[in-house]
């Protein structure tokens, strides 16, 4: 399970698949709070996206619109608030500590459904404790290497201690990414754990980097390559003070050999540093259509005129149906003020379907905000020339 809450917790996945990353958590444009150990934590959230990669296919899976209100952590509303949500703990962590609730969670685990918000809480409760008491992290970052923890309730506890987010919560994740004797899929979840902590610390970053050297790239090194993305998008830097991204970009010929370029370019991509630039627009210029795809990649959260321009272009007259579908999911991400223009004009114009659905798509996350993109979507639905799109559209819009 992967889940963003209104608190801004990310929770790692019980079961991770062999072959599969989540390559980002992205969470961009408003402000949203949440009371976190002793203070107040303010966040810039608006819209929330997951993204997955399988083999050399990329899909979005999620992408909600969150109702957050934009309060400064010092305003009269956010100090009122503080007392209530302190009491609140109190009145949810009474009689409960660390073994309590993984009895809990082992308990609720034992009946087999689906999680759901009774799980959530309690992962919520522990998280919540961890933070309070960071020796806790260290305790449980050695029960899940030593199988003294396993399965779901040890990938629930990698999940926490990526919620905590603090120092020992990084060393214990780290601990268990690079222990060889612990299982791959709780090492991949370690990993994923690791993209919701906010201030990488040098230790997390060195470790991380650590996998990348020596042994040939595989899965795990995929993960590490993408969190450490993510890491390079919030300034992180290596040990002797370069930015992350200068090792991503030295790791391209290691990612090929290891056969996992769809996951390098993911990493690249989560940076939004320019310094990609030289590298993406090369590959904008090869013969080869993937490689055409994985500079997009690399550049979708790059925004520049040059990579506007060049997002553009592509979207426009790539020779590549697949291609251009993949620049106009990127035009749809984009806040920019020419994109909707993009959008329309695609969504009209392209000879190909899937990337007119892919505009449409696009045009149907603004139709509750941009007059201009339901007037589009209505005019669609008139004029779109395959039956099966007007049709999905046409059930679209009478739910949106």
């Amino acid at each position: 399970m992967f889940t963003i809450s209104p608190a801004l917790s990310f929770l790692s996945p019980g079961t991770p698949w062999q072959t599969t990353w989540l390559t980002d958590v992205q969470i961009d444009d408003a402000v949203a709070w949440s009371w976190i150990g002793g203070g107040l934590r303010v966040a810039a959230t608006q819209r929330a996206s997951l993204r997955w990669l399988r083999s050399d296919q990329v899909a979005v899976d999620a992408d909600w619109e969150l109702g957050f209100v934009a309060l400064d952590d010092d305003s009269d509303a956010a100090a009122a608030a503080l007392d209530p949500m302190r009491e609140l703990w109190a009145q949810r962590l009474a009689g409960r500590d660390v073994q309590t609730l993984l009895a809990e969670l082992a308990n609720l685990l034992a009946r087999g459904q689906q999680p759901d918000q009774e799980h959530l809480e309690l992962l919520q409760l522990l998280a919540e404790i961890v933070r309070r008491d960071p020796t806790e992290a260290t305790r449980l970052g050695q029960q899940v290497q030593s199988a003294g923890l396993t399965g779901q309730l040890a990938a629930d506890v990698l999940a926490v201690l990526g919620i905590a987010g603090h120092e020992p919560a990084q060393a214990a994740l780290v601990g268990v990414f690079e222990n060889g004797l612990v299982e791959a899929g709780l090492r991949q979840a370690a990993a994923e754990s690791m993209f919701q902590i906010e201030q990488p610390g040098r230790a997390l970053v060195d470790g991380l980097q650590r996998s990348l050297h020596g042994a040939r790239l595989d899965a795990l090194a995929g993960s590490a390559l993408l969190v450490l993305g993510a890491f390079a998008g919030r300034g992180a830097t290596t040990a002797d003070g370069r930015p992350v991204v200068s090792e991503l970009l030295a790791l391209a010929g290691s990612a090929r050999d290891g056969g996992i370029e769809s996951a390098y370019f993911e990493a690249l991509g989560n940076s939004g540093d320019p310094a990609v630039m030289p590298l993406a627009t090369q590959l904008l210029g090869a013969a080869d259509p993937i490689d055409r795809a994985f500079g997009l990649t690399a550049m979708r959260r790059v925004h520049s005129p040059q990579a506007d321009a060049l997002l553009q272009s592509v979207a426009r007259g790539d020779a590549t149906a697949e291609v251009r579908r993949q620049a106009l999911e990127q035009v749809g991400a984009s806040q920019a003020a020419w994109s909707l223009d993009l959008l329309i004009e695609r969504s009209a114009a392209d000879a190909d379907v899937e990337v007119r659905r892919t505009g449409l798509s696009g045009l149907l996350l603004r139709a509750r905000s941009e007059p201009r993109a339901r007037a589009a979507l209505q005019q669609r639905l008139l004029a779109e020339p395959d039956a099966g799109l007007r049709q999905q559209l046409q059930q679209l819009l009478a739910g949106a």
